[in-house]
């Protein structure tokens, strides 16, 4: 049997239940601290950042990409292989 790294939320529970070290925090805390701080640098670089015409703006800008990218993770969490992704995203855009 082998055994499989486990994912962020089960590491990042391991790490601060046992009394984790600084670094097995930041490692399993990587991308949410990154994301946090890039939330911060492009908010004191441009404070109009955090505002919420821009934040609509990118919501907006994403939303379709999320949207597919939901469907494709169903798709390969029951276990299949879905290759019509660009099709459905060049379909989209005509709508």
């Amino acid at each position: 049997m082998t055994t499989a790294d486990p994912g962020l939320p089960e590491a990042f529970a391991a790490a601060t239940r046992r009394g984790a070290t600084a670094r097995e925090v930041l490692r399993a805390g990587a991308v949410f601290i990154l994301l946090a701080a890039m939330l911060v640098g492009f908010t004191v670089a441009q404070p109009a950042f955090i505002g919420i015409n821009n934040l609509m703006s990118i919501l907006q800008a994403v939303s379709v990409v999320a949207i597919l990218g939901t469907g494709v993770t169903v798709t390969l969490a029951v276990g299949g292989f879905d290759l019509s992704i660009g099709a459905v995203a060049a379909s989209s855009v005509m709508a």
